[in-house]
């Protein structure tokens, strides 16, 4: 059987000295792990849990950073035996009981936990959010996606400047059709990356698919003086104009992300929207052939050429 080497720092009276574990690398969990719980629990006296408790978590630590998931799994176990109501090493365990595939492991992980959490008091908590999030990402693997985003939204609350919880949550919401609740964490991932184009025009595109054209509009703006080479950003501010009946502003919208795209499919066409939208039919003609010429395998745009070819008079 395969043996792991750990390298701990150990307190004594006079100096700090080195100590070598030798354990066996454990390929299974279940029963082996609540026998290592067990057993050192039965071998550590009472007074001395939480310090026997602390050094298995920091082994375990050192395990998962070796990548050793099991045995990190078995040291946070027997931690957890130690010292019961301690939240860290259950969350630490709960989030290793993840990794290895076992959510309902990590759910009885997190249950004695309840009690703590619906006492900690509202507002940033690092502890609280992490509770949450591993309780979303239980959720997930349960595949109850209520129960998912219910807790996402909890952990963004502990965690307001957690991109990835919003992230989470943008694309949960999406998933959903839910651009009002989507739309929420976007503008608050935008508020913590105020220098991010790409936000604006995902802003941007949410607000399109709420109507609401004029804020969508200022978001696009905001992406392109952001980063005026960002093809979306002048593409969506031409969307917004035409959408609000401004098809001059649309045109010039388009004709300036040509100048930076010029190979752009869709500004070409979105171009030639705009233009048969203002009535100069053989400008627009010239822009669909152009996207037609730079997309030959998109059948809508072979379309939009023939049907304008045909109106035109012999």
């Amino acid at each position: 059987m395969p043996y792991l080497r750990f390298s701990v720092i150990l307190p004594s009276s006079n100096f700090v000295r080195r100590a070598r574990f030798r354990k066996p690398l454990l390929v299974g969990l279940g029963a082996t792990l609540l026998l290592g719980a067990a057993s050192a629990r039965a071998q550590a006296p009472a007074a001395q849990a939480p310090a026997e408790a602390t050094l298995l978590f920091h082994l375990a630590q050192e395990a998962q950073r070796r990548g050793e998931i099991l045995p990190a799994a078995q040291w946070l176990a027997a931690a957890v035996g130690l010292d019961p109501g301690a939240a860290l090493p259950r969350l630490e365990w709960a989030s290793v009981l993840l990794q290895i595939g076992d959510p309902e492991a990590a759910a009885r992980a997190l249950a004695p936990l309840g009690a703590w959490w619906e006492g900690r008091p509202a507002g940033e908590d690092e502890l609280g959010a992490r509770y949450a999030r591993l309780q979303g990402s239980v959720a997930v693997r349960r595949g109850d996606d209520d129960q998912a985003i219910l807790w996402y939204e909890r952990a963004a609350a502990r965690a307001p400047y957690d991109l990835g919880l919003r992230a989470q949550l943008i694309g949960r919401y999406r998933a959903r059709d839910d651009d009002e609740r989507s739309l929420i964490h976007l503008q608050a991932a935008a508020g913590l990356m105020p220098g991010n184009a790409e936000l604006r025009v995902e802003i941007g595109r949410a607000l399109l698919d709420l109507d609401r054209g004029s804020e969508a509009e200022a978001a696009f703006m905001e992406a392109a003086r952001l980063d005026p080479r960002l093809e979306r950003a002048w593409d969506g501010l031409g969307q917004a104009r035409s959408r609000g009946g401004d098809l001059p502003g649309a045109e010039e919208a388009y004709r300036r992300g040509l100048q930076v795209a010029p190979a752009s499919a869709a500004l070409y066409e979105h171009l030639g929207d705009a233009l048969l939208g203002g009535g100069r039919t053989e400008s627009a003609l010239q822009a669909y052939e152009r996207a037609a010429a730079l997309a030959p395998n998109e059948p809508r745009l072979a379309e939009k050429v023939d049907r304008l070819r045909a109106a035109q008079p012999r």
